[in-house]
């Protein structure tokens, strides 16, 4: 077996556009695409060759979508199971539940997750921060949630900006639950032990905590 790999950029989905033309002809299947946004722009390419792709996104809009393999529950389930986990086993009943997600495909799917939960649950989101991709400064964002006596913020973003969020909120005193899905994982992450993720930190790490305990 061959394998092809190629790079896009994740801010500009029209790459993969770029990438999957240059190699379709060459593949059996497609074992990952990266982004929401990028399986948005190239499964209309899927459709029209009948290729199958495993995709590396968990929007639910593809769980039903016949050339895409889905592999793990969608992002709206996993945020939406730690809401619950939160909410009714964990102490968070009754207290403020906000979000904070990238202004992207990506960022909805979390959003959704988060109001399928509250709405469930009897409540509606406090605040909603939002950032773009590529933000490098989320002062803002944590200042809004902290202003807003957020107990909990189902957060949608990628490890890079996860490390950087956490780190403003420490510096900013902000001491909320923070719920998060696979996603937001990154490899020195995983290596942490179950224990360690579920009852030592301030992050709800669904793959580790809420799957394994909980679900919908």
């Amino acid at each position: 077996m061959k394998v092809i790999a190629e790079d896009v950029t994740y801010a500009n989905p029209s790459t993969s556009v770029q990438k999957y033309n240059k190699i379709k002809d060459q593949i059996a299947a497609f074992a990952m695409i990266l982004g929401t946004d990028h399986v948005n722009v190239t499964l209309p390419l899927m459709a029209e060759d009948n290729l199958l792709a495993v995709p590396s996104t968990f929007d639910a809009e593809w769980v039903r979508e016949p050339h895409l393999i889905s592999i793990m529950a969608p992002y709206q389930v996993q945020i939406a199971n730690g809401i619950d986990y939160w909410w009714n086993r964990a102490g968070g009943k009754g207290k403020p539940i906000c979000t904070m997600s990238m202004a992207t495909g990506y960022g909805q799917a979390g959003d959704e997750g988060a109001a399928i939960a509250t709405k469930a649950l009897g409540t509606t989101v406090a605040s909603a921060a939002k950032f773009r991709p590529g933000d490098q400064d989320f002062v803002a964002q944590v200042t809004q949630l902290k202003n807003a006596n957020c107990a909990a913020v189902a957060l949608t973003s990628l490890p890079t900006e996860t490390a950087k969020i956490m780190g403003t909120a420490a510096q900013l005193g902000f001491n909320a639950r923070w719920i998060a899905h696979v996603a937001h994982v990154a490899p020195g992450a995983r290596q942490v032990s179950h224990r360690r993720l579920c009852e030592g930190t301030p992050l709800d790490v669904h793959r580790f905590c809420v799957a394994r305990r909980h679900s919908v």
